[in-house]
């Protein structure tokens, strides 16, 4: 599309903030508090909500609305106009639009006090001068000017205050009467006050006139409406001043309860941190995305009547107006270069206003901030902390709440927090590819070394795994992390019983792996033991044997440890499926065999796993007590080194040894309290073992079917998901007890 200006004489009279659609709650909302009689009691409706998500237009609405009525009287302050966050200029500019609204109303003390404050602030000038003009339709300054400046008294050096004193002597009764009531003692407080002391005190010298007022007209209502309220802390971000910037404000809401006061902004007011009192009066609400209908509509109304585009448009916008405006935009400006809109021209890059709009305010150190959480499925104040000091971003973990504050920021819990959806988007456009890649890395490896023990992360719902598996998307990795990778997924999927996604996993790892024979053979290790799982155990022997022989090659003693005892497992596997007890003298070789070689290496992990393997072997041919005393040295092992796994695991054959010597009540206590921790990992398999110890248990104690019928059910449940064959026939063992 060529180059076009912005502002062209030719464009559409109508600009893209067109029509106000939807919002039909917050008009309600507004309307309540319009027709509510209450002049008592402070009124403070806050509607807060993302940049662009339409909060201006909402105003708007409302003040369109409110000038409908004879009762009510419009002000309004657009905190955008930075002359307007000093607290005298805002004031003198409500002062003004009441003035020129109502012309009945006299802003004697006001004006009195802000010409004081004027002239205090720039002694040099006379009241004589230009510059107090910005006081419009002042009777006070009026007679002034008339009864003094053709006088002596209107020499350059008499200030307000005495010109005021004498005024009060020789004007008009109103005015006589003013000083009477409130000039003269407004005098004596001013005359030892310096400036900065005096402005602090406008606000309720501008309450104390709208008071005269509507003693005398009670009937008249005033709404005074903040818009992007936000702006106020523009070039005042030091959060130690934070409440110091807007607490004008809060001295005006509080000198006036008649009024009714409506503040938009990106956040949601903060009053009740220095006043618990505001929580009562103060009605805040969220201002959220528009519904894609009412997107839809929005767009048709501004004649895109291409049901494909405008749906793309829609969906894309996530139901920010000021989206749909730019999108509105677009697609004219391609219409007026003679082209026909496409989807295709709709489907880039968010535009760069958008984030224009929305990181406007923000300081350099919370946009910094905001460039590495974009990238964050989500983060938690560990993440927030951790992100913040690796990419050395400027803003302080310490204030992690505080960021939280910002609308864009949604609380998915206590603990957990994300950016919009829009904003992200819009941020991560417009973020170096560079700076992604190493965010996205760090996130990556964040997540993967919280993966520890399988049994605690499957307690957390797999969420760190999930995590890794989004991060590792889109990245480069060497042979080394993708290998790492590759066989993280493999052992997450066996632990969840998809057998089928385990092995994809472990094949694509032996690809990866190649010429490293230690890492191949890892990976065919973990074929193996998948394999045997699958109930495959002739395919699983093969494949160790070949491990094996590879080991004569390339001798690596923890390779071949594992080895036997995988190889163990297939020879006590098929001992009890083929009922070949010599079988299980070849399996208890493997063991010992490959706990000599767990101990030469002290790997405490493996010496517990082939414990526990060799007590299964000694139960099978009689040997209860040598089985027992294995599995309470396992436990005790297990627990030393916080391997949960394993430790559930000697629950399992304590459990299973304590019904074959005929101790059904401890039997129960082990395998429930091992249920309970398989059920928290969501280790479908271990569930299923502990199932059949506690139906054998209360069978052998003869307790009522009743007591069991949760167990059977979930049993039957966790058996279709599990594959290992060994196991399945182990519950239709313990099933058919009760049936």
């Amino acid at each position: 599309m060529p180059i076009q200006p912005k502002f062209r004489f030719d464009s559409p009279p109508d600009s893209a903030q067109r029509y106000f659609t939807d919002r039909d709650e917050p008009r309600a909302i507004f309307a309540k508090y319009l027709n509510a009689n209450s002049t008592e009691e402070h009124q403070i409706l806050n509607f807060y909500g993302i940049g662009g998500v339409g909060k201006s237009r909402l105003i708007t609405e409302f003040v369109n609305s409110v000038k409908k009525s004879d009762r009510w009287t419009p002000l309004t302050l657009d905190m955008a106009q930075a002359n307007l966050h000093e607290s005298a200029a805002a004031l003198l500019n409500l002062r003004n639009q009441l003035a020129k609204a109502l012309p009945k109303f006299k802003f004697r003390s006001f004006d009195y006090v802000y010409a004081t404050y004027w002239q205090k602030l720039n002694p040099s000038i006379d009241l004589s001068d230009s510059s107090f003009d910005i006081l419009e339709n002042s009777d006070l300054l009026t007679e002034i000017g008339t009864n003094l400046f053709d006088t002596l008294e209107a020499v350059p050096g008499l200030g307000i205050i005495n010109k005021v004193a004498k005024l009060g002597k020789k004007a008009n009764s109103a005015i006589n009467s003013w000083w009477l009531k409130r000039g003269c003692s407004i005098t004596q407080q001013l005359e030892q006050k310096q400036s900065n002391e005096i402005k602090l005190w406008l606000p309720a010298y501008f309450a104390q006139d709208i008071h005269d007022f509507l003693d005398e007209y009670p009937q008249h209502r005033v709404c005074v409406f903040f818009d992007t309220y936000e702006a106020l802390w523009e070039n005042n971000t030091s959060a130690g001043k934070f409440f110091e910037v807007d607490e004008w404000v809060r001295e005006l809401v509080g000198h006036l309860p008649q009024f009714l006061f409506v503040i938009a902004g990106r956040e949601k007011l903060r009053w009740l941190e220095t006043d618990p009192d505001w929580n009562d009066v103060i009605d805040s609400h969220i201002l959220e995305r528009l519904s894609d209908k009412d997107s839809t509509l929005f767009l048709e109304r501004c004649g895109i009547a291409n049901n494909t585009i405008a749906s793309a448009i829609a969906i894309s916008s996530e139901g920010s107006p000021f989206y749909l405006d730019l999108a509105v935009d677009s697609y004219r400006k391609l219409l007026s270069s003679g082209k026909s809109p496409d989807i295709t021209d709709f489907m880039g890059k968010t535009p760069r206003e958008l984030l224009d709009r929305f990181i406007r305010y923000l300081d350099r150190n919370e946009l910094a901030s905001l460039k590495v959480l974009a990238l964050c499925r989500t983060y938690d104040v560990d993440l927030f902390s951790a992100l913040m000091k690796a990419f050395e971003t400027g803003y302080s973990p310490v204030n992690f709440a505080e960021f939280n504050r910002y609308s864009f920021i949604h609380h998915i819990n206590e603990h957990d927090f994300t950016i919009s959806a829009l904003m992200k988007r819009a941020m991560i456009d417009y973020l170096e590819k560079d700076t992604q890649i190493r965010v996205r890395s760090f996130l990556y490896h964040y997540f993967r070394d919280k993966i520890t023990d399988l049994a605690l992360e499957g307690a957390k719902g797999f969420s760190n795994f999930d995590n890794v598996s989004y991060y590792a998307t889109d990245l480069v990795f060497n042979n080394e992390k993708r290998f790492d990778y590759l066989m993280l997924c493999g052992r997450v999927y066996q632990y969840q019983t998809k057998m089928a996604d385990a092995l994809a996993q472990y094949e694509k790892a032996v690809s990866v792996a190649d010429s490293n024979l230690i890492e191949v053979q890892q990976a065919r290790i973990e074929i193996a033991t998948t394999q045997r799982q699958h109930g495959d155990e002739v395919a699983a022997s093969r494949t160790i044997k070949k491990i094996l022989e590879d080991c004569i090659v390339e001798p690596s003693d923890e390779i071949k440890g594992k080895a036997l005892v995988q190889l163990g497992l297939c020879y006590y596997s098929l001992a009890q499926t083929k009922h070949e007890p010599a079988l299980i003298e070849k399996c208890i070789e493997c063991y010992q065999e490959g706990l000599e070689l767990a101990l030469k290496l002290e790997d405490a992990k493996q010496i517990v796993y082939t414990k526990l393997s060799l007590s299964t072997a000694f139960e099978s041919i009689g040997k209860i007590p040598e089985a027992i005393e294995l599995l309470h040295e396992c436990k005790v092992l297990a627990k030393k080194n916080g391997f949960e796994h394993q430790y559930i695991d000697c629950l399992n054959g304590l459990a299973r040894k304590y019904i074959i010597i005929g101790e059904y009540t401890t039997a129960i206590e082990l395998a429930e309290e091992g249920l309970k921790r398989w059920q928290q990992s969501n280790f479908k398999r271990g569930q299923l073992v502990m199932c059949c110890h506690l139906l054998e248990a209360h069978f052998k104690l003869g307790n009522p079917k009743e007591s069991v019928t949760e167990i059977l059910t979930d049993g039957q449940t966790l058996s279709e998901d599990v594959t290992e064959t060994l196991i399945i026939q182990m519950f239709e063992k313990s099933k058919s007890l009760w049936l």
